[in-house]
């Protein structure tokens, strides 16, 4: 087994320990969406790429499966539910609190730690009674790569 899958299946194996404990059942289909969300590229999946994922495992798998799966784990916290842009929504596993910067042309999506806006937090937090949650807040702009194509298209 390599490095990378040893780290899939502890990444399951803590979803599915965290799921017993909340009271959640274990069923061949929640393990399968399990297993398509910790071995997910870039951990940012839509629901499509989820039901992806697992019809090439079982083909006869039910969309709506997944759907209230997703449900399950995002109400238990173990999974969350973000918005990045226009479109549906992307569902992660919670990491390290950290932010997105979606850029609006090419799509790419970057992550930074949270603390980065820590000081604008509590501003907003001080003055609108307002709490960000980290890992569902999404700053669009351009990335670095975009803008030095448009400044040389100038």
């Amino acid at each position: 087994m390599t490095f990378s899958s040893l780290v899939i299946v502890l990444a399951a194996e803590d979803i599915v320990e965290r799921l017993r404990r909340s009271g959640g059942r274990m069923t061949r289909p929640r393990r399968l969406v399990i297993d398509a969300l910790a071995r997910g590229p870039g951990h940012h999946l839509t629901a499509a790429d989820i039901i992806t994922a697992v019809r090439a495992d079982d083909p006869e798998f039910y969309e709506s499966t997944v759907y209230r799966t997703l449900d399950v784990l995002v109400e238990l916290g173990i999974v969350e539910r973000v918005q990045l842009g226009p479109g549906g929504a992307v569902f992660h596993l919670p990491q390290q609190p950290h932010h997105h910067l979606v850029c609006q042309r090419c799509g790419d999506v970057i992550e930074i730690p949270a603390t980065l806006l820590d000081e604008l937090a509590a501003q907003i937090r001080d003055e609108h009674g307002f709490r960000l949650r980290p890992s569902a807040s999404t700053l669009v702009g351009s990335c670095a790569t975009c803008e030095a194509a448009e400044v040389a298209s100038r």
